[in-house]
């Protein structure tokens, strides 16, 4: 039976593991408030949730480095392509949306209404959010099209 056989492991990916546990750890036991938080931005997260944030986001930009690496050019190219065609397309239909929207009277949900830094929350993930479906979209359509 296959899913009950013993899976090996590579170094890199026990190297992961080990990291991926440590950080599981420090989050759950570092429950105190991160040093030097501006009191601007409200009371501090715990410091195991920062380390955590900080390692996940070091982890990603490691595993898109290792990814990007390994696609031959042609693939390459179409990603560059749908990033760059429905990247912009995408942050300009978010930046359009979210100005309807605003225009039509909708009233965003309570947590996006606090303050200057809020509603620059909002439109970068309104900005964000475009782009990203921009560029799935223009992929899509890119290996549709051969």
């Amino acid at each position: 039976m296959k899913h009950l056989e013993r899976t090996e492991y590579t170094q890199d990916q026990k190297t992961v593991i080990s990291i991926a546990a440590a950080l599981a750890a420090v989050s759950l036991t570092a429950k105190v408030d991160t040093p030097l938080w501006p009191s601007s931005l409200g009371a501090p997260p715990p410091l195991g949730l920062v380390v955590l944030l900080i390692g996940l986001t070091l982890a990603m930009i490691h595993y898109n480095g290792v990814w990007w690496r390994g696609l031959d050019e042609t693939t390459r190219h179409a990603h560059r392509k749908a990033w760059w065609i429905g990247g912009n397309l995408g942050v300009f239909a978010g930046a359009v949306a979210l100005v309807a929207l605003l225009n039509n009277g909708v009233t965003l949900t309570e947590p996006l209404l606090h303050g200057p830094a809020a509603w620059a929350a909002t439109g970068f993930l309104c900005l964000l959010g475009g782009q990203a479906v921009g560029y799935g979209l223009a992929l899509l359509l890119n290996r549709r099209a051969g």
